[in-house]
């Protein structure tokens, strides 16, 4: 039997709420405390959900992308023996040149996954769309988040593009 192994994780939701982003990377402190890692590390947590997110890596685009934080918090991450399991888009929408309605997010994703994996070789761990189904209904559905059509067609849409597949769960 393996041994048993204590996982973490922060909240980084990044929600765009028609045109503004909430960040709770920033709302709950995070963005602004490195040594939150070393009180992870200091609790016993071997593997961490940690955010890589698109929409706060690249912004403008991949060719603009500013790495410096991430770079920085996997850095040390990796010192401390902490193992991340890297989000690439919590509960988001994506940069502001995307919108979940578009077939090609699921292809912007994945382009930001592959500068991500090649950048960071070591990672093993990725959750590349958090709480799919959530985005889709906040997003789609009910209207709260970008695009908020308030649709289920607009839910069934932001589902399929976040998977690069039709239909609708």
């Amino acid at each position: 039997m393996s041994e048993l192994e204590i996982w973490g994780g922060l909240e980084c939701t990044v929600a765009r709420i028609r045109d503004t982003y909430v960040d709770q990377t920033l709302l709950n402190g995070h963005e602004h405390r490195p040594d939150d890692l070393d009180r992870f590390a200091s609790l016993g947590i071997a593997r961490i959900r940690y955010p890589v997110l698109w929409e706060r890596v690249a912004p403008d685009g991949l060719d603009h992308a500013d790495w410096r934080w991430t770079d920085e918090r996997l850095g040390r991450l990796r010192t401390l023996g902490v193992r991340p399991i890297a989000g690439l888009t919590h509960q988001g929408s994506g940069p502001r040149h995307t919108s979940l309605l578009e077939p090609s997010f699921a292809t912007g994703l994945a382009d930001f996954a592959a500068r991500v994996a090649e950048r960071y070789p070591w990672l093993d761990a990725y959750t590349p769309v958090n709480e799919p189904l959530t985005t889709a209904r906040f997003s789609g559905l009910y209207g709260f988040w970008y695009p908020t059509p308030g649709t289920r067609p607009a839910s069934c849409a932001c589902w399929s593009t976040r998977h690069g597949r039709p239909g609708c769960p």
